[in-house]
C-alpha cells in the first residue's frame, strides 16, 4: 500500500522531530516546510499550495463565511504562547490597572491579526470586556511599512465593526 503524500507548512517551532523525521505519521509521507509564518499564510489563504499548513486562526474563521469554506480546521496548535505578553502600556497613560484601560485607546497592527483576536478576547473574559472596561475604541497602528503591498498584497475587506467600535 503507499503512502500518502503531504506537504506540510509551518513555523519555525519545536517541530524539529517531524522536520527531521525522528517522528513519522503513520501511513504518510511527509514533506516539511519551515516557512516564516506571513508566507504560509499567504501562501495558504490565496494559492493553497500546501495539503497542510500553520494558518492564522482569524483567516480561517473568516473563510468560514464563505460560501464554499476551503479549509477545515484540525485542533492543532503550532504556535503555543501566553499572549498577556503581547500586551503595552504607555507609561503615561495613567494605567495601573485592568479598569484603568475604560476610554483609552487601543492600537493594534490589524484588526485580524490573530494574536490580537486572543488578547480581545482574553481582556474580554479576564477584565470584564464591554462590561467592567467599556467599549475600547480601536485604532489601526504600525501596519504602514515600506512595501507592504508588495510583499504581503493588497487588504481584503472583511466584516467587522468600524475600527473605532470593537463591538
Amino acid at each position: 500500500m503507499s503512502r500518502l503524500q503531504l506537504t506540510f507548512a509551518c513555523g519555525d517551532y519545536d517541530r524539529r522531530a517531524l522536520e527531521e523525521g525522528t517522528v513519522r505519521p503513520d501511513g504518510i509521507d511527509l514533506t516539511y516546510l519551515r516557512l516564516p509564518v506571513e508566507e504560509t499564510f499567504f501562501r495558504m489563504a490565496r494559492h493553497r499550495e500546501f495539503e497542510v499548513a500553520e494558518m492564522s486562526l482569524s483567516s480561517y474563521v473568516r473563510s468560514l463565511d464563505l460560501d464554499d469554506p476551503p479549509f477545515v480546521g484540525l485542533p492543532v496548535y503550532t504556535s503555543r504562547q501566553f499572549r498577556h505578553a503581547g500586551i503595552f502600556v504607555n507609561v503615561d497613560a495613567g494605567i495601573e490597572e485592568s479598569v484603568d484601560m475604560r476610554g483609552k485607546v487601543v492600537g493594534t497592527p490589524e484588526w485580524q491579526l490573530t494574536a490580537n483576536v486572543w488578547i480581545r478576547g482574553l481582556l474580554a473574559d479576564e477584565y470584564g470586556g464591554a462590561g467592567r472596561l467599556g467599549r475600547l475604541p480601536h485604532r489601526w497602528a504600525g501596519v504602514a511599512g515600506p512595501n507592504r503591498e508588495a510583499h504581503r498584497g493588497p487588504r481584503r475587506p472583511h466584516p467587522h465593526p468600524h475600527p473605532a467600535d470593537p463591538g
